[in-house]
């Protein structure tokens, strides 16, 4: 598990299982000052993390939220092929506008950190322990 704080919102990732052959399911929970929290999942490639593998997908899920919150009708058609419910989408869109103060400053602080976490990709740093 990696936790990576981008200005006021804690991202916590964490594998949450095995998801087919071939990939795991990891988590991503997003939590604001006021407590208001939003788990995200995404499958990714089996295989050795890194610091940086972490960190893209804590920043991913972070800018996801954000459209969702600033341009849900726009970030909503990019979620039609998923496996995701209107009930789904509708309650993140809800979640993303209740931590929507703090979003803008959170994504541009990921932005501005980027570059932290490149060698690591560029590397192959070594894995992250579970």
């Amino acid at each position: 598990m990696a936790t990576f704080r981008f200005a006021n919102i804690r991202a916590d990732v964490k594998r949450l299982g095995p998801e087919e052959p071939g990939f795991d399911l990891y988590g991503v929970t997003l939590t604001d000052p006021d407590g208001n929290w939003i788990e995200m999942r995404a499958p990714t490639d089996v295989g050795d993390r890194t610091t940086a593998d972490d960190f893209d997908l804590a920043y991913g899920s972070l800018q996801s939220l954000y459209a969702a919150a600033t341009v849900p009708d726009v970030w909503r058609v990019g979620h039609r092929r998923t496996e995701l419910s209107d009930l789904e989408l509708d309650t993140t869109i809800s979640m993303a506008k209740r931590m929507e103060p703090w979003l803008e400053d959170a994504v541009k602080d990921g932005e501005a950190r980027w570059d932290l976490y490149q060698e690591g990709r560029e590397t192959g740093a070594g894995p992250l322990d579970a």
